[in-house]
């Protein structure tokens, strides 16, 4: 869920989340009937890939700096599946050649989530981390991602662009509120600001709008199995990564040989609206509200005990430091704040912020410093706005309208502007202010001009050839622990992996029991012990 992807600095996850989406990534529902945008509803039959070209990879060493060291290629896919030999549109492929290649297995596809984190950037800065993909796994398998359909550069057919250029959606996106929507005036200016969204890349990309749903990922995901000549499918998934993994596992169950699936999205819900009223946006269908309400819980908790030589926004308990963050809330509300740098903090930009510095457990220090600076500054009179600072986009930035693209077309929100002011009320006595972040995420659906049609949305059930591995941390600031359990329920051959930790299982939390246990799994289909829990490497504040 969300966002850009977590995989980039603290600092670039604010930077993104004000410039480039206004929001994490997540799910959502609605309160109301009213007017719902469903899916036509599809069953795996009516998918294949059997009369579609298989692509041709023609590796080359990359160009971009930022991939040096990888294989590059570009893969032609149907437009529609439905007209497999019709109009074809290009995706950015990229690989990392395994290091053993005598002892090769074969190709590990990775999505790294968003949707529209771009694969082709996130991998090679992936990489250098050592966040994922234990070095056994570098060696015996070649590690593909890919811009899936919607994403990408300019230079690709199949990306969404609704601007002719990245600085000129921030602009637009900076033009109305971002965030936590405040009052009628600004829920107006808001919806208003995202019907003109959707209508600008209706008019820029026609019907490749109506393209670019998860359900056809997967189909180009199976052709790019075959083009690398894998009879089965090896594939990691983080966060919306998932949902693709769950989709691909159902829809082509005898082609499963191993899927990691980590910081897990509840397929069912993010597919259907459910049961009757009421009808939750995504975000509160996946339960985005609740688990980031329980990290930030967590968050105070360790912070008050560890004191404030390690947490600068402790207080002298719990209950102390989270009513200082409630008083934080209230005062930045009555009047903005101006942050350590010279930016203005609203109230919407100090709930996505403190989110924002969630994510990774190593960023837990920093996130508490700038609760403290905005702490010591609040009350005073505003400074003088900051001097504009050129636009500067973070090399995974999820660019805001790719990730509308794809999210509107999956998922049914209500069409209602109307049902998010209920919504926001009920995500708020739920799970406080982060429950309004969750419902507003999801607003810009509303008026979203396209229709996913032949959605996959069931059954998950379906028996694969070979079982799936589930992992997820405790206190997931996005995609709940719960949603895990609930999809290795699901899910006809699952076993899930724990591990008791904080931050968001997307950009990898650190553990090396963990990784022991992903790696045995891809390399010799050796699950976990059932009820296996994995501890984090480091706990929060302790770097």
């Amino acid at each position: 869920m969300t966002a850009s992807n977590h995989l980039s600095s603290n600092t670039d996850l604010r930077r993104q989340e004000r410039f480039s989406r206004g929001r994490c990534i997540a799910t959502g529902t609605a309160l109301f009937a009213g007017l719902i945008l469903s899916p036509i509803h599809g069953h795996a039959a009516q998918w294949t890939t059997s009369e579609a070209p298989v692509p041709v990879l023609d590796w080359k060493p990359c160009i971009d700096p930022l991939q040096a060291g990888y294989d590059c290629a570009t893969a032609k896919v149907p437009l529609d599946y439905q007209n497999p030999r019709g109009t074809a549109i290009e995706l950015d492929v990229i690989r990392h050649r395994a290091t053993d290649p005598a002892h090769r297995i074969g190709s590990l596809f990775w999505h790294p989530g968003g949707p529209g984190a771009r694969g082709t950037l996130a991998l090679p800065l992936t990489l250098q981390t050592n966040l994922l993909f234990p070095e056994l796994l570098r060696q015996r398998f070649d590690i593909i991602a890919w811009d899936t359909r919607g994403v990408g550069t300019t230079t690709s057919s199949g990306a969404v662009h609704c601007f002719d250029t990245p600085e000129q959606e921030a602009a637009f996106l900076e033009s109305f509120p971002q965030g936590i929507p405040l009052g009628p005036a600004e829920r107006r200016a808001y919806f208003q600001g995202y019907r003109e969204l959707g209508a600008r890349c209706r008019a820029r990309n026609g019907d490749l709008l109506d393209h670019v749903s998860t359900t056809e990922t997967v189909l180009d995901l199976d052709l790019l199995r075959q083009a690398v000549g894998d009879a089965q499918l090896n594939y990691q998934g983080n966060s919306f990564g998932t949902f693709v993994g769950d989709v691909y596992a159902n829809m082509f169950p005898d082609r499963v040989r191993a899927l990691v699936l980590m910081g897990n999205m509840n397929a069912a819900a993010l597919a259907k609206l459910g049961a009757g009223p009421p009808f939750l946006n995504t975000q509160l269908r996946q339960g985005a509200d609740k688990t980031s309400a329980k990290t930030l819980n967590a968050f105070f908790r360790l912070c008050a005990r560890v004191g404030q030589e390690r947490c600068a926004f402790a207080a002298e308990s719990v209950a102390t430091t989270k009513s200082k963050w409630k008083t934080l809330l209230k005062r930045v509300r009555h009047q903005p704040i101006t942050g350590p740098a010279g930016e203005t903090y609203t109230y919407g930009m100090l709930v996505n912020s403190a989110l924002a510095g969630l994510y990774h457990a190593s960023g837990w220090r920093d996130n508490a410093q700038l609760l403290q600076d905005l702490w010591d500054k609040s009350g005073q009179p505003p400074s003088p706005p900051a001097v504009p600072q050129p636009y500067a986009e973070s090399p995974i930035s999820i660019v805001q309208s790719q990730q509308d693209a794809i999210r509107c077309l999956d998922s049914p929100n209500p069409r209602n502007p109307a049902a998010y002011e209920a919504l926001a009320d009920l995500g708020y006595a739920r799970s406080g202010d982060l429950g309004r972040y969750w419902v507003y995420q999801d607003l810009q659906c509303a008026a979203w001009p396209a229709k996913g049609r032949n959605l996959y949305t069931g059954p998950w059930n379906r028996p694969t050839a070979n079982p799936i591995l589930l992992v997820n941390t405790t206190h997931d600031p996005a995609t709940s622990h719960e949603n895990a359990v609930i999809m290795s329920r699901k899910l006809a051959r699952a076993r899930l992996l724990t591990i008791e930790g904080y931050g968001h299982s997307m950009g990898g939390v650190p553990s090396a029991c963990a990784d022991g246990y992903i790696a045995r799994y891809f390399v010799k289909g050796t699950l976990p012990p059932q009820g296996a829990v994995c501890r984090q490497d480091r706990a929060p504040f302790e770097n």
